[in-house]
């Protein structure tokens, strides 16, 4: 089986050219600079450009690793982090690392007396704003450690 047209195939007229062997003299926008078929090959950079080319790519992996640190850095840094967090009038407080994870929980017995939805209806606010704070702090934390890396051309 062919995928090249046979004899009464109908090609548009804007694929024409494409079915031209590279090195086939013809007028239009297809052609190169010399009148010829151009092709991918015509804007590829010349091997000249290749020093500098790696230069960019070496720079970029230390630009790379650089973060890779900056982030590991970061991430003790939040596991070590803790933010404290309380509700119900200081009867319930809840304990986060930087990451979110809860690392205590403390409920005032005398708070227990109350009806069960206004204790659950604390402790859930009391979790909800602990994690608000600790993602709050884990983005300002990694954004720190990331601001430095660029891609190019961007």
């Amino acid at each position: 089986m062919s995928v090249l047209p046979g004899e009464g195939d109908e090609v548009p007229d804007d694929l024409k050219v494409a079915w031209r062997p590279h090195g086939t003299k013809v007028d239009g926008s297809r052609a190169g600079a010399s009148g010829y078929v151009s092709d991918d090959l015509d804007s590829v950079p010349p091997l000249t450009s290749l020093p500098s080319i790696m230069a960019g790519v070496g720079k970029l992996l230390k630009q790379a690793q650089k973060m890779q640190r900056g982030i590991a850095e970061a991430q003790q840094q939040l596991s070590a982090e803790r933010l404290e967090v309380s509700h119900g009038g200081g009867a319930i407080r809840v304990t986060v690392d930087g990451h979110g994870l809860v690392h205590g929980l403390a409920i005032d017995p005398e708070f227990l007396k109350e009806e069960k939805t206004v204790v659950e209806q604390a402790l859930v606010l009391a979790l909800q704003e602990a994690s608000a704070k600790a993602r709050a702090l884990h983005e300002a934390t990694m954004s720190k450690a990331t601001a430095g890396f660029s891609l190019p051309g961007m």
